[in-house]
């Protein structure tokens, strides 16, 4: 399967080894790493991730979106500067770091390789990826059982985990089919189906029929609602426009 980037916690981050392996596949990546993580400069020396960090001017900073959050645009401030030695024709290293806008002090590490044309903002994207990655695992524990096993065969383990898949990747298409058709938005004041919302539905009118169709469209009407009213005051009480 074809992809552009790599990008994982700190926890393969860390891996120089991997880090190695990467690069040696020209595979482009954007790990998370530990603060005092050791890192060669581009005059040679080495030096800690955080040292390198606090040397950047102000100016350096740029406060970048990577997606909108549940409670408004996911921003935080960027800044990057160039590591290692001896870069590869068309290629580069970095260290890139995102700060919070609220603390200041609380700031995250990232080792990057790719593309020499690289920006900030691309760097910063591909951060943004993880938090999509990681909700779609959720979602699919959640919803589809992904983490409901307890087996003691690789074979038993793969059967369960394939079938958990299969079911989140079915709920995601219903849902973006919805969507698409403007099913289920033909009131205002209303956000358009979840994937949990699919789920209920398609257990209370295909699965288990225990109430009154008219009953379970009320319900997810209420709750659509509901939510729409909660992400509305979120970006209000933040300031941001809901789009």
């Amino acid at each position: 399967m074809p992809f552009a980037w790599i990008t994982a916690d700190e926890a393969y981050g860390q891996v120089k080894y991997l880090r190695t392996w990467l690069e040696e596949r020209d595979a482009a990546y954007v790990l998370a790493t530990k603060v005092n993580d050791t890192l060669i400069t581009t005059d040679g020396g080495e030096t800690r991730a955080d040292e390198l960090i606090a040397a950047l001017p102000q100016r350096s900073w740029r406060r970048l979106s990577v997606g909108a959050g549940a409670h408004g645009p996911r921003e935080y401030d960027w800044a990057r500067m160039p590591i290692r030695i001896g870069w590869r024709a068309g290629r580069g290293h970095w260290l890139l770091a995102r700060r919070s806008i609220s603390d200041p002090t609380e700031i995250a590490y990232y080792v990057c390789y790719g593309s020499r044309r690289s920006t900030l903002l691309d760097l910063a994207w591909i951060v943004g990826t993880r938090w999509r990655i990681e909700e779609c695992f959720q979602q699919a524990k959640n919803e589809a059982g992904l983490d409901h096993y307890q087996v003691r065969s690789w074979r038993a383990w793969y059967a369960h985990i394939t079938l958990s898949m299969l079911a989140h990747a079915w709920l995601t298409v219903s849902r973006s089919l919805a969507i698409k058709g403007g099913i289920g938005v033909d009131e205002p004041g209303m956000i358009g189906f979840t994937l949990p919302e699919i789920r209920r539905l398609l257990t209370k009118l295909v699965l288990r029929v225990a109430d009154t169709a008219e009953h379970i469209w009320a319900w997810s009407r209420f709750r659509r609602r509901r939510q729409h009213q909660a992400r509305l005051s979120h970006y209000q009480r933040r300031g941001y426009p809901l789009t």
